[in-house]
């Protein structure tokens, strides 16, 4: 049960970032340079996304790697996360 719990965490993780980094791509970076929006009206509508993108990156990548190595010495189901 733990194993699942921490694929789901992982998964649900991947997409989160994915739609985060759409976000930031697709929405955020293209009003900064085109000035649309005014700076202040940009933090009301995304506030701290460009900043929290770079946490969420680092926690999907060190969370994967240990679900990883846990699972090549077939330890997986003994993984605590807190």
């Amino acid at each position: 049960l733990r194993v699942a719990v921490l694929q789901e965490l992982i998964e649900t993780e991947k997409v989160y970032l994915s739609d985060m980094e759409a976000l930031v791509s697709v929405f955020v970076f293209p009003m900064k340079m085109t000035s649309v929006v005014p700076p202040s009206d940009m933090t009301i509508i995304f506030s701290n996304v460009e900043d929290v993108l770079p946490i969420h990156q680092k926690f999907l990548e060190t969370l994967t790697e240990r679900f990883t190595e846990a699972q090549s010495q077939d330890t997986a189901h003994d993984v605590q996360i807190g």
